[in-house]
């Protein structure tokens, strides 16, 4: 019998890694997770309303992750839209394992790109 310690979250990240291989959506903003008391908890954030193909996608992406744990482990998880005009959060005491590529960022820094003249440069304006 697998036995989880302080690494589970780690381990949750990795099992969750492998099993979100092809199965990320167009509409998937952002999922987290977290291990505590026997519990894997994963919260999936969708951009717009969830559809039966997203809703079948993350039911399986519960089923592939909590199959990695003991039986004596149980599944929390909850699935959320939020629009595009609202900022992404994570549920308390969770960490992402998956976030979208979006244009303006968490932690409100300037995407970074090219300046036209092929030069990256970081938010502050500072050549990379």
């Amino acid at each position: 019998m697998m036995k989880l310690d302080i690494h589970s979250q780690l381990f949750a990240k990795i099992v969750l890694q492998g099993v979100l291989l092809n199965m990320v959506t167009p509409n998937m903003r952002g999922i987290a997770c977290r291990v505590k008391n026997k519990k894997l908890g994963l919260f999936f954030l969708f951009e717009k309303k969830i559809s039966d193909e997203d809703f079948d996608i993350y039911t399986e992406i519960e089923t592939e992750a909590i199959a990695q744990y003991p039986d004596d482990y149980d599944l929390e998880s909850k699935a959320i839209s939020l629009d595009m005009s609202q900022k992404r959060f994570c549920k308390e005491g969770y960490e992402w394992v998956y976030l979208r590529k979006e244009k303006e960022t968490d932690n409100n820094h300037k995407e970074i790109g090219t300046s036209g003249s092929g030069v990256f440069r970081r938010d502050d304006g500072a050549q990379i």
